[in-house]
C-alpha cells in the first residue's frame, strides 16, 4: 500500500493478530515467577506498560516469542499459535510451590501504532479488553487483548475508529512492510526453535541482561559476553525490481560461495527496491557487504541499530 509509513508516522496502523493465541497466568506470584522463565525484565515495567520476550529451552534455544499484557489481576501471554501447546507446557512444568496458575484462554490479539493510537483504543474503553503499551514498530504502541466473546464486535469498532482517522487496518502484506522497515522478524518465518535469541538479532528487543536467573539464560548470557553466533539474522536490499526472490534462496558473496539464505521481505517504501530478512554467516553482516541472490546484486542493510552504528 503507497504511503504506509506515511500512515504509520501521521495517523494510525491497525493489526488483528490471527496468528497468536494466548495463555493465562494469575495468582499473585506470577510477576517473580514468569520473570524467573522469560528472557524480559517483568519487575521493572511501569504500570500500563506490557512486555516483549522469548521463552528459551535449557540450551538457550528460542521456544517461542511472546507479547505479554497485564491488567493488574492475570498476566496475558500471546504466542505464536502453533508453539500455544508447548509454551502452556513448559510454564506448567515449573510450577512447584509458586502461588500461580496458568490456563488457555481464547482472546484476540490487536495492535495500534502511530500517534493516534490512544485516541482508536479510547474507542471501547469500558469494554473488559486489557491495553498495554508494548513497543512493537516503535511508533507509540499499544496491544490489546480482546474477549473472545466480543473480539469482532470489538475488532470491528476499532477498525472503523482507525478508519475514521484516516488511519489503516493492515493486512498481510501491507503489515509485512512495515516489520521489514521496523525490523520486526516473525517466528516461524523469519526464524525457529533452532535459533538462539542473538542469531534471531532478538537481544536488543527481548533480552534483559540484568535481571537475575532465567531458564536457560546461562547461555544466553555467556554467548553475548564471552563468545558470539556464526550467523545472524539481517535485512538485504536486492537489486532494484520489484520481485522479491523465493524465501530459502541462496545467498552468495561476489565470488558465489553461499554465505546465506533469505527469509521473508517485501518491496520497501523507504529504499524502493525488494528488502528481504536473510540469515548470514557473521563475516558477511557488516552494513554495506556486498552479496547477490539469484545472480542480482544485493547489499546488507542490517537492523536499525546497526544502520546507526555504521552513520
Amino acid at each position: 500500500m503507497t504511503g504506509i509509513l506515511n500512515k504509520l508516522r501521521e495517523t494510525v496502523v491497525l493489526r488483528r493478530w490471527v496468528d497468536r493465541s494466548a495463555v493465562l497466568a494469575k495468582g499473585p506470584d506470577r510477576g517473580t515467577w514468569l520473570n524467573g522463565l522469560l528472557t524480559c525484565d517483568l519487575l521493572k515495567r511501569a504500570p500500563g506498560h506490557g512486555s516483549y520476550g522469548l521463552i528459551v529451552q535449557k540450551n538457550g534455544k528460542i521456544v517461542a516469542d511472546l507479547h505479554l499484557l497485564d491488567d493488574g489481576q492475570a498476566t496475558w501471554l500471546f504466542a505464536p499459535v502453533a508453539e500455544r501447546e508447548a509454551v502452556f507446557a513448559l510454564l506448567d512444568a515449573h510450577l512447584i510451590m509458586e502461588d500461580a496458575a496458568v490456563e488457555l484462554v481464547e482472546a484476540e490479539l490487536v495492535s495500534l501504532h502511530g500517534p493516534f493510537a490512544a485516541e482508536v483504543a479510547n474507542a471501547i474503553a469500558g469494554s473488559g479488553a486489557v491495553i498495554s503499551e508494548v513497543e512493537v514498530l516503535g511508533r507509540g504502541d499499544l496491544l490489546l487483548s480482546l474477549p473472545a466473546s466480543r473480539a469482532r464486535e470489538l475488532g470491528d469498532a476499532l477498525g472503523d475508529m482507525t478508519t475514521s482517522v484516516a488511519g489503516v487496518v493492515a493486512d498481510d502484506a501491507t503489515w509485512d512492510t512495515l516489520r521489514v522497515d521496523r525490523f520486526l522478524p516473525s517466528f516461524g518465518i523469519d526464524y525457529d526453535q533452532n535459533f538462539y535469541p542473538q542469531e534471531a538479532a532478538l537481544e536488543l528487543k527481548a533480552v534483559s541482561f540484568e535481571k537475575g536467573c532465567y531458564l536457560g539464560q546461562e547461555v544466553v548470557y555467556m554467548l553475548e559476553k564471552r563468545g558470539h553466533v556464526k550467523r545472524r539474522l539481517t535485512r538485504i536490499a536486492l537489486e532494484s525490481g520489484e520481485a522479491l526472490a523465493p524465501s530459502g534462496s541462496a545467498v552468495a558473496d561476489p565470488k558465489g560461495d553461499v554465505v546465506g539464505e533469505t527469509r521473508s521481505g517485501s518491496l520497501s517504501e523507504r529504499w524502493n527496491r525488494p528488502v528481504m530478512f536473510a540469515v548470514v554467516k557473521r563475516t558477511h553482516l557488516a552494513v554495506g557487504t556486498e552479496l547477490q541472490v539469484r545472480g542480482l546484486r544485493a547489499v546488507v542493510l542490517g537492523s536499525e541499530e546497526e544502520i546507526a552504528a555504521d552513520g
